[in-house]
């Protein structure tokens, strides 16, 4: 059976990118935040993969809808 991490990382580099893409600010160090609370959680929870990537990402509630969108 393959290793599910490289995927899992992908999908964290690709979220920070549409993230980006969509006006966001997400700096390196807190993509890495995101991988491990994402690991923390199962990539397989996507509601606790939103949660997540909410509590570590988000600065400010006018980010939200940013978020949302992505």
């Amino acid at each position: 059976m393959a290793d599910p991490t490289p995927a899992a990382d992908e999908l964290v580099v690709g979220f920070a990118r549409v993230l980006r893409r969509a006006g966001l600010e997400v700096p390196v160090g807190t993509t890495i935040t995101l991988a491990r609370a994402w690991a923390a959680v199962g990539v397989q929870h996507r509601d606790a993969l939103y949660w997540a990537g909410r509590v570590v990402l988000l600065r400010r509630p006018e980010d939200v809808p940013q978020y949302d969108e992505a």
